[in-house]
Order: structure tokens, then sequence, then C-alpha cells
């Protein structure tokens, strides 16, 4: 297989305006004579990084060599996801994560490439990309727009990386698995979802599309967001072989997307 795509989502930590906002005030004053020794003074501020409440991006493809933390093929405890356009119940996360400025203990995953922080729907996950007049669709070749973050018709509170329509129940891929692992020591674990060579959607061509590898990594104590893209294939034939890397805050009203990787982009993978 070949590495197509590195992609790094990094959480803006002291250029954000909240974080300007830092002021500090010392509560106790020390008067000093003219003939006093020298002494050392230690002070403590907070983690600037954890006042933040948004995010820019950064491409470190550059980075490759060092990636991916883990195999994605490897071994991991299972998402069990083996139904299409599914969510997992509630994972717990081994670290509150900062996420748009709110601390997450825990996520749901969908099997099309995407976590949420929010309580997803009870009508299962979406998999269009395409806006039909104010609703998402996937029917390919009608001319639809692609529909960017931040938007109110995809899930809040998401990352997407990247979202497209995934279909684990095919057989087509033997070898085929969504699963996730902890890695490193605290306070600089990373969470990592791994999508390893799951189908497309949509028979009888699609699915036999499947080295679809992908991952999602949470950096723990900085809100760093990182995706990182082994292999991703397209089908012409559905959403108009659209996918999209990016991520929104819980309103749906503030978000981000990778350049050349929105919705509103032309197809793009191998």
């Amino acid at each position: 297989m070949r590495r197509i795509l590195l992609l790094t989502i990094l959480a803006l930590s002291i250029y954000t305006s909240k974080s300007q906002e830092l002021s500090f005030t010392c509560p106790r004053d020390t008067i000093l004579g003219c003939n006093t020794a020298c002494f050392t003074i230690k002070g403590q501020f907070p983690d600037l990084r954890g006042l933040a409440d948004d995010y820019t991006f950064q491409n470190s493809s550059a980075s490759s060599v060092c990636r991916p933390y883990i195999d994605p093929g490897g071994p991991g405890p299972s998402a069990n996801l083996t139904i299409d356009d599914t969510y997992t119940g509630i994972i717990p996360l081994p670290f509150g994560f900062t996420f748009y400025g709110t601390v997450y203990n825990a996520l749901y995953i969908s099997t099309n490439g995407y976590v949420t922080f929010d309580v997803p729907p009870a009508g299962g996950s979406h998999y269009e990309i395409l806006n039909n007049g104010g609703g998402l669709s996937a029917t390919s070749g009608s001319g639809y727009p692609g529909e960017n973050l931040p938007s109110l018709l995809y899930d809040k509170a998401i990352i997407m990386g990247p979202y497209h329509d995934l279909n684990p129940a095919y057989t087509t891929s033997p070898t085929q698995q969504i699963k996730y692992n902890v890695f490193g020591t605290a306070p600089n674990r990373k969470w990592i979802l791994s999508f390893y060579r799951v189908p497309l959607f949509l028979t009888p061509t699609c699915n036999l599309l499947i080295e679809n590898t992908h991952q999602i990594i949470l950096h723990e104590s900085t809100g760093i967001v990182e995706v990182y893209v082994k292999d991703m294939q397209i089908c012409t034939g559905w959403n108009d072989g659209k996918s999209m890397i990016g991520m929104q805050d819980i309103t749906g009203t503030k978000g981000i997307m990778a350049p050349g990787r929105q919705a509103s982009d032309p197809a793009w993978g191998n």
C-alpha cells in the first residue's frame, strides 16, 4: 500500500482570544532590603492550551516517516461495528480530552469514518455529503454541492477523519477492522482510532474498493487532533466520490476543514 496523505489538525493555543485574556496576580508581596541574598522565586501558571476554544490546521506530511504510531491493522479493542451506518455505544476515553473548549471523557464512533462527542441520533449514522435543497443526499451525478463544515446537517462535536460512506457489513475485505488503541504514557498518551481496509458502500462495484485505511488520533493534555490517511479510495457513483476531513463544535456553528479535503472540493484519493 502507498501512503497518500498525512494531515494534522492542531489546537490553537495561545493565539485564541480566550488565551489572550490571561492575567496573573501575585497575592504575596516580598520587600527586599539592599543586602538581601539572592533567592529563587517560583510561580505556577495555568496551561494556556486548556483555555483555547478554537483550532487551526497544519499539514504534517513531512513527518510521515514517524507515522503511524501503531499499526492500523494490528491488534486492539474492536469497536464492534459490523452493521452499515451505525454508531458504537458510548466509549470511555482514558483521559479527559478538550475539544473546542469543552472537556469530554467519552465519545461514539461511526462506521463512516468519524467520531462524535455528542449523543448520536437514534436513526443511525449519516453517510451523505451532498446538499440537496437543505438536506443531505448521496445521489451522485445530480449536481448537488458538497456540504461543508460547520453545518447543522451533520452531527455536532464531530471529528471527520476522513468522512465517507464505508460499509463494514460487506465481506469483500476479510482482514478489515475498526478498532482503537491507547499509545504512550501519561500525560502524553494518544487515543488512536483505526479504520483498516474497510470497504466502501455501493454494490456491485464500490464494495470491491477495500483499501480504506486511516486513523483519528487524540492527544492527551494538548487538545491536538491528528488525522492520518494511508489509503482512501473513490467511489464515483456515490456522493460524487467526495469525502471530507474536518471537525465542528457542539453548537454546529464553528468548524474547520483541511484544505483540499472539503466537501466542496473535487474528489480526492486513489
